[in-house]
């Protein structure tokens, strides 16, 4: 039913493949729903040999305070997290979407959040540690340029993008200021 109700009518064909079922099992619970008016049949406009589930207005009836306690228990869930985690979580489950639905992964840039930064370091240093051996004295070089970015910045002349794919961040890039005519990227990293 809520297969229905959020995604609009369905063959039965389209439900086994969506919810991995058996079909004999989901044509008997059809049945079933069916016989006690939850759901209805219809002839599909487009395919006349398809037969589409339509959920009643009895079936939305059911199903209204169902979804909405569903609702309020995982508000209760989420709000019982701090913020940070709230975000881990729903970055995590966008992920898991991202990958059962097999679609192409997603690229963004944004402007630096909260913690930024550190993740800057913390992949700026570990990628130069990785392919050039160096050690923590580049980490440390590393937080002061960041550091001097952070303090020193001139939003008229300076920018930071944080490249993100699927909601992880995979690299950023900083133009800033060399002198009044010339502006240099800054650790570009991906």
């Amino acid at each position: 039913m809520y297969e229905l109700s959020s995604r609009g009518d369905l063959t039965s064909a389209d439900l086994c493949q969506m919810l991995s079922l058996d079909a004999g099992y989901l044509s008997r619970l059809i049945s079933g729903l069916e016989k006690k008016g939850l759901i209805q049949k219809v002839r599909s406009i487009t395919d006349a040999r398809a037969v589409q589930l339509h959920l009643s207005d009895l079936g939305r009836s059911v199903l209204a305070p169902l979804e909405e306690k569903t609702q309020q228990e995982v508000m209760a869930l989420l709000s019982a997290l701090p913020e940070p985690q709230q975000q881990q979580l729903t970055a995590a489950m966008q992920r898991i979407q991202t990958l059962l639905q097999g679609s192409a992964p997603s690229y963004v840039l944004r402007d630096p959040q909260p913690g930024d930064m550190g993740l800057v370091v913390q992949q700026q240093s570990a990628l130069y540690a990785r392919e050039y051996q160096w050690n923590w004295e580049f980490e440390a070089l590393v937080a002061e340029i960041v550091a001097k970015y952070l303090r020193e910045f001139d939003p008229t002349r300076e920018r930071c993008w944080i490249a993100e794919k699927d909601g992880a961040v995979v690299g950023s890039v900083f133009v800033v200021r060399h002198d009044d005519s010339t502006a240099k990227l800054r650790m570009l990293y991906v």
